[in-house]
């Protein structure tokens, strides 16, 4: 399964939570990480990606 993981710095007990997506990444799942706290509003192009990519996942974990 394709996990997607958005970092977006909501959150603060980050730590824990990477913690457990580094679990997932052991077994066998094909794991996508994306950064969003820098994304610009207007960045068409990046916000596409993140589209695509959330379409593509089987399952989507925010950060």
């Amino acid at each position: 399964m394709q996990i997607l993981t958005l970092e977006t710095g909501l959150f603060p007990d980050q730590d824990t939570l990477k913690a457990a997506i580094a679990e997932l990444e052991r077994k066998d799942h094909s794991m996508v990480r994306l950064v969003l706290d820098g994304l610009a509003a207007d960045d068409e192009a990046g916000w596409d990606r993140v589209v695509q990519e959330i379409m593509k996942a089987g399952k989507v974990i925010t950060i």
